[in-house]
């Protein structure tokens, strides 16, 4: 048996890959395998570093396999119990099916959902701005407040990612991000941050997706939330720094009437709300933003 030593990740027995085809795609598409025998669904090279180059993503996540094994039995059957060790995080493109991300998922870090986000809106270029000023800030919002778990810093990257257009399916950028997000595996809390992000349930509301957000996501009431909200709304378009007044008044230019402007006379109360009480925070804890 061969056994990769690699502390502190997850430790999936290849055994159970063997028996499940949609598994072994999955793994075969994100883990380091080359690639999968169409019969069996073994992978062809469980220790090569083979990267496939139709998925550039992979540049985002580490190898899966390090080189440095335990030789315990050369001889021993490939699927007896030989171990593999799981990335950092699962398929960004969502290509493999619910089941099969849920079980070799594994925890999304800040870099990540940067890397992430770089991916999916870089081709946006004024998008991608308002997402970096985002992120930036929630980085030191977080350390200023004591957020240290990181969902913030990774809900504020992930934001927007519903506005890339390979992603879009209802047009609703709250919800097509959350949906993907929770397609490859990240944890449900990031994903509802994402989809109810700076109040998002009043342009729902008003564009016929309240029940489908509130179906499948729960909103949720919390300082993190809150510092989303706070992020967002001080960080323009072009991720500038921003008063909430002018950040309020652009949007209405830039939209005009329609659902965007009706949904924030709604939202704008609580927004402000949301904004005050970080501002509060932020105030109170002696390093206000800088």
């Amino acid at each position: 048996m061969r056994r990769l030593v690699e502390h502190g990740l997850p430790v999936l027995d290849v055994a159970r890959v063997a028996q499940d085809p949609e598994m072994a795609h999955a793994l075969a598409a994100f883990s380091g395998f080359a690639s999968c025998s169409a019969d069996t669904g073994h992978p062809a090279d469980p220790l090569r570093h083979a990267w496939h180059h139709r998925m550039p993503e992979r540049a985002l996540f580490r190898p899966v396999f390090e080189q440095r094994y335990e030789h315990v039995d050369d001889h021993a059957r490939f699927g007896d119990r030989q171990s593999c060790v799981l990335p950092p995080f699962s398929d960004v493109l969502g290509g493999c099916s619910g089941s099969a991300v849920r079980t070799l998922g594994a925890v999304m870090t800040a870099d990540d959902a940067k890397a992430l986000a770089r991916l999916h809106l870089a081709e946006l270029p004024r998008r991608w701005q308002h997402v970096q000023g985002v992120g930036h800030r929630a980085e030191y919002v977080a350390e200023t407040l004591g957020l240290t778990d990181g969902t913030l810093v990774a809900a504020a990257w992930l934001h927007d990612i519903g506005y890339s257009p390979s992603l879009a399916d209802t047009g609703f950028h709250p919800l097509d991000g959350a949906r993907f997000l929770r397609r490859i595996g990240a944890s449900d809390r990031l994903a509802r941050l994402v989809a109810h992000h700076s109040c998002a349930v009043y342009e729902a509301r008003v564009r016929g997706f309240e029940q489908e957000l509130l179906t499948e996501f729960d909103p949720e009431e919390s300082l993190t939330y809150d510092a989303l909200v706070f992020c967002d709304m001080i960080t323009g378009p072009d991720g500038g720094d921003i008063a909430i007044d002018d950040r309020i008044r652009e949007v209405y230019e830039r939209y005009g009437e329609g659902d965007i402007s009706r949904a924030l006379r709604m939202a704008e109360p609580h927004l402000r709300a949301a904004v005050d009480r970080v501002s509060q925070a932020m105030n109170a804890s002696c390093r206000p933003l800088r």
